[in-house]
């Protein structure tokens, strides 16, 4: 996403799986790595919700399974019916 093209804010949603202190560690990490690509000006939000809630964040944790699903399992069969749909897709390395 072209993060240093926002002019508002940047607001990012997020599952509700982790406790106080994973969320606190959680929210540094993204602000770590996303601060050099935001204005100075524009503030980061992050909000967690439970998804039972949120029917959005339900369909992207969908979207996520099957991306899971793929690297994870091989398994490339829901992946591939929105595959078309995917603009930017980057493999990030793990702590």
């Amino acid at each position: 996403m072209p993060l240093e093209q926002t002019t508002n804010y940047v607001m990012l949603i997020v599952d509700r799986s982790k406790s106080k202190a994973e969320i606190r560690e959680f929210d540094a990490y993204l602000f770590n790595q996303l601060e050099a690509r935001i204005p100075l000006q524009v503030p980061l939000i992050i909000n967690h919700y439970d998804s039972h809630e949120n029917k959005l964040l339900q369909a992207v944790n969908l979207f996520a399974w099957g991306i899971y699903r793929k690297y994870e399992v091989g398994d490339t069969e829901w992946y591939d019916r929105f595959q078309e749909k995917i603009v930017y897709e980057q493999m990030y390395p793990l702590k």
